[in-house]
């Protein structure tokens, strides 16, 4: 999201986002999907010209064959930052992020409403339980960094 040559259109992007959800009615949900960077984590956007918009969740797994590399247990998490300069109405959370051969699993179930419910589950090499990063609009801090 921060890379310096794709600013004008990363925030040109997420203003498309935030703009489709803001409209009169609108019920959609928009969640993004990453991977390749041998790591696991879920962050979100929030923006400071749509107050009224729910953050949009970003999940972000990799092939569990990638082992992560030394610069990815460099990644910053735990803090929020400006997505695309101090200027920007973006903002982006990332609480953690997990170096461990992963995969990521996104559930979609319908709720007694009717109503989409979004998981997104991440399962770890040689583990029989995943972790749940996100919960039908919560970010879960996972129970162990590993």
């Amino acid at each position: 999201w921060n890379a310096d040559h794709w600013k004008a259109e990363g925030e040109r992007f997420a203003g498309l986002l935030f703009d489709t959800l803001s409209g009169p009615g609108v019920t959609a949900r928009i969640f993004l999907l990453g991977g390749d960077v041998h790591v696991a984590t879920c962050g979100e956007i929030v923006s400071t010209d749509h107050p009224n918009v729910s953050p949009i969740p970003q999940f972000t797994s990799s092939a569990i064959s990638n082992k992560p590399t030394g610069v990815n247990k460099l990644i910053k998490s735990g803090k929020v930052f400006d997505l695309f300069g101090n200027t920007s109405p973006f903002r982006g959370s990332l609480p953690t992020v997990i170096a461990k051969r992963n995969f990521g699993v996104v559930r979609l179930t319908t709720g007694d409403d009717g109503r989409y419910k979004v998981k997104f589950e991440v399962h770890y090499q040689a583990e029989d339980e995943p972790e749940v990063l996100y919960n039908d609009g919560v970010l879960i801090q996972p129970k162990l960094i590993r």
